[in-house]
């Protein structure tokens, strides 16, 4: 096992620069997730690591050796494909072993890890099998037992659970989660999924168009995002935003919209005034709205009418119009609601999100 440590690393084909300046520090035995939109260069940078894309510049350390320059199969990693990467016309047991063979190591030890990484897969009925002849999901871990026997400083997954259907991405998510922790091998996850980011990473990078907009841990990104775009990003549903203007009201800071009225905490209304902000993008995840019911005391922050129910067992998902505001709520499924009923909400004050509408940079 080995850290890994990216430093200042870019890549450009051409004059078209695709990956600026990236800069993480992997720590042994962690589960890194690079999660982004497509085109961001997540799998550029994961592929940079790999030694299939060369670097324009900077470095990629696989613990204290700088790899730039050496081949993959000279690095000691083990990478899992999203297409499987199988070959067809051999057993599974054949499909695990090649790379042990290639890198010649002995029949008797071939057997032992094979049989080894079968065990833990449960895959140890299908090794005479051909890949033709396995689900998506045994296929999936066929491609992780591949990787498994090579005894690897470092996993990297290129969105190995893409192909999958959503039952199978859950079950296949914590399988993988198991195995790493039981491992205790340095991983390299990437995905476009932010549940996948969110349920697998230790911690998780969140890039954009090449750039590392934030590193940290799943409830560190989801709580204390850096910027619009990470707050976005990360949460499902997505965070609402609402662009308002700041209003003094007998000394009371007041953040306004067309269909939207929010006296500011204090701590809040000090942060803004300090600035001295006519403007701010207030972000409100689904479930810090709050529903007000017929009667109860308090000013609702929003009034709106509903426009979509989706009922989703645990909860109901509502989509909501207040003026301009274009909203979604996360409500108990006791909440009565259909369309075009008006309902009142509060909000969690304590839970809302500032952001600069200059930069989008959170405040």
């Amino acid at each position: 096992m080995a850290s890994v440590t990216i430093r200042n690393v870019k890549k450009s084909y051409g004059a078209v620069n695709v990956v600026h300046g990236v800069n993480i520090d992997i720590r042994d035995g962690e589960f890194m997730v690079l999660v982004g939109p497509s085109g961001c260069g997540k799998s550029t940078t994961m592929r940079m690591v790999a030694g299939l894309e060369t670097i324009t510049s900077g470095e990629i350390l696989i613990g204290d050796r700088v790899v730039n320059d050496l081949a993959p199969k000279d690095r000691d990693i083990a990478m899992v494909f999203q297409n499987y990467a199988l070959y067809p016309h051999m057993t599974v047991f054949d499909n695990m072993a090649f790379g042990l063979k290639m890198a010649k190591v002995g029949k008797a030890e071939i057997d032992r890890r094979v049989r080894d990484a079968a065990g833990i897969l449960n895959l140890a009925s299908y090794l005479d099998r051909k890949p033709g002849q396995l689900s998506g999901g045994q296929r999936q871990r066929v491609a992780l037992g591949r990787a498994l026997v090579r005894n690897p400083q470092v996993f990297l997954f290129d969105e190995p659970l893409s192909n999958l259907d959503a039952k199978l991405r859950g079950q296949m998510r914590v399988e993988i989660k198991k195995l790493q922790s039981r491992l205790g091998t340095t991983s390299i996850y990437v995905t476009h999924d932010q549940v996948e980011a969110m349920t697998l990473g230790d911690r998780v990078v969140v890039m954009r168009d090449g750039y590392v907009q934030q590193i940290g841990t799943p409830l560190e990104l989801y709580h204390k995002p850096v910027n619009r775009f990470v707050a976005g990003f990360l949460g499902s549903p997505s965070m609402n935003f609402v662009e308002t203007e700041l209003v003094d009201e007998a000394g009371e800071l007041v953040a306004k919209a067309e269909g939207f009225r929010l006296a500011l905490p204090k701590e809040a209304a000090e942060k803004l005034k300090a600035r001295k902000l006519r403007h701010v993008v207030i972000g409100i995840r689904p479930e810090d709205l709050l529903v007000i019911g017929e009667g109860a005391p308090g000013e609702p922050v929003v009034t709106a009418q509903v426009e979509v129910v989706e009922h989703l067992g645990a909860d109901v998902l509502l989509d909501v119009k207040a003026g301009v505001c274009q909203l979604a709520a996360t409500v108990e499924p006791t909440v009565s609601a259909r369309i075009g009923d008006t309902i009142r909400f509060g909000v969690n004050a304590g839970q809302l999100h500032y952001f600069d509408p200059e930069d989008d940079v959170a405040i």
